[in-house]
């Protein structure tokens, strides 16, 4: 897991600058005014040429973003942006206004998902920036956030008020500013938008702390020095964009949309908004383990859709049908992809959803196997014995998570499954039927 120094008021912020000083990295501090303004100001202990941005998923900061002054400029060049004097000139400081709504990023998370009272959560991430140049090891960065006095920060499983400095790393985190007081239930901490539709509100209330119940009893206790937080933010405003994911030791998802009270009426949906609700639950206790490699994704993404279903039908058996209906279309959704690529090229062309519909094929292969073989073992003790290699210091992915399936099972297994995810199948129906004989 994950360490954070979290300290507030201006002495971290000093040790940071020194901390910066002696490494030349960027001080990052994130500001809310008391009018509601936001901005980010970087900081270099000495003259830089440029702010390189460590995550460039497309060049919307270029339209997002706006200089106090006409002397900066946000570049887009080579899917990469750039923040740069526009005479050419060195420099130590450069602030930008943000525009404080979400967008939706290709495989990232949105730096604002608003609330309806106001709050905010922001996603650290979307702010990782490296003077000059970033390095592939790049993975220390400073901040500080300062909010009005009448509001508080949910960092890191604690509540905090006014100025908070931090050393961030990995993918970042999320973090909530506002003034709502947040709930405790199973030993997390929550916000949940109260302009939610009720139903869905109280499914979040009702529900989130069963799962977690029950992937801590399958997947083993979460191991932190902090409170596990779940974030759900609501934007009713026109778009069509659903988000959910999960940072070390945090849940988050957020609604932007202006037609979900409509859908929160139809019974099918709701069921779908539990089962997002126990995927990303089921990723939470994976979190000590994540993919190296997006080729790979299907290991994390097929397991937490069976994982999510199999809690479905454990804990809400009245989903019996929606389930089945779901199964069936994930295995029409995975032939229907696999016409035109395999799954081993998926994520480079652009197809990341095979990894959730061919992966929980392949993990419910891997539970015929264990079945079949009449061991006691199950998919969540494999899925446990892989994290714990990892986290022993073996690599994150496929090799990894296939060397325990197949200690576990069989070889002619392993490379049944690895041919399935790297052929390119001339008829895919027959591949997937192949599969699991």
């Amino acid at each position: 897991m994950l360490k954070h120094l979290i300290l507030s008021g201006l002495s971290f912020i000093l040790i940071a600058s020194e901390s910066a000083q002696a490494s030349n990295t960027l001080l990052t501090q994130i500001k809310k005014s008391d009018q509601g303004d936001w901005s980010v100001e970087y900081k270099a202990a000495e003259p830089i040429e440029k702010i390189v941005f460590n995550n460039s998923p497309n060049g919307s900061r270029v339209e997002r973003w706006s200089s106090d002054s006409d002397e900066f400029e946000i570049v887009y060049q080579e899917r990469q942006e750039s923040i740069h004097r526009k005479d050419g000139k060195s420099f130590t400081t450069a602030r930008f206004n943000l525009t404080p709504t979400y967008t939706h990023l290709p495989k990232n998370y949105g730096p604002f998902s608003p609330l309806s009272d106001g709050g905010m959560i922001i996603h650290s991430g979307r702010f990782f920036a490296c003077a000059n140049v970033c390095g592939k090891r790049e993975n220390n960065w400073q901040f500080s956030l300062t909010v009005p006095s009448d509001e508080h920060i949910i960092l890191n499983g604690e509540v905090l008020k006014e100025t908070v400095s931090w050393s961030d790393r990995d993918s970042g985190k999320s973090i909530y500013t506002g003034k709502q007081k947040p709930a405790e239930a199973a030993g997390t901490l929550s916000i949940i938008d109260q302009g939610l539709p009720p139903v869905i509100r109280q499914s979040l209330d009702k529900n989130i702390p069963k799962l977690m119940l029950y992937f801590e009893k399958n997947l083993g206790k979460l191991s932190s020095n902090y409170k596990p937080t779940l974030f759900a933010s609501y934007s009713n405003r026109p778009g069509k964009s659903t988000q959910g994911g999960v940072l070390p030791n945090q849940i988050f998802m957020h609604w932007d949309t202006d037609d979900l009270e409509e859908k929160a009426n139809n019974d099918d949906f709701l069921k779908s908004t539990l089962k997002t609700f126990a995927h990303e639950t089921a990723h939470f206790f994976q979190s000590t383990s994540t993919f190296d490699s997006t080729a790979e994704a299907w290991v994390h993404e097929g397991s937490a859709e069976l994982f999510a279903i199999n809690a479905l039908l454990e804990l809400y058996p009245d989903t019996k049908n929606y389930v089945e209906a779901f199964k069936a279309k994930s295995v029409d959704q995975c032939i229907e992809a696999l016409k035109t690529l395999s799954l081993a090229k998926a994520s480079e062309n652009g197809k990341f959803q095979m990894h959730y519909h061919c992966g929980m094929l392949i993990h419910q292969r891997i539970e015929q196997a264990l079945t079949q073989k009449k061991t006691s073992l199950t998919l969540y003790e494999i899925w446990q014995e892989y994290r714990e290699n990892v986290v022993a210091g073996s690599t994150s992915g496929q090799q990894t998570f296939l060397n325990v399936v197949e200690k576990h099972t069989t070889t002619e297994l392993r490379l049944k499954i690895e041919s399935f995810i790297n052929e390119q199948h001339a008829a895919p129906a027959l591949a997937v039927n192949a599969f699991f004989e």
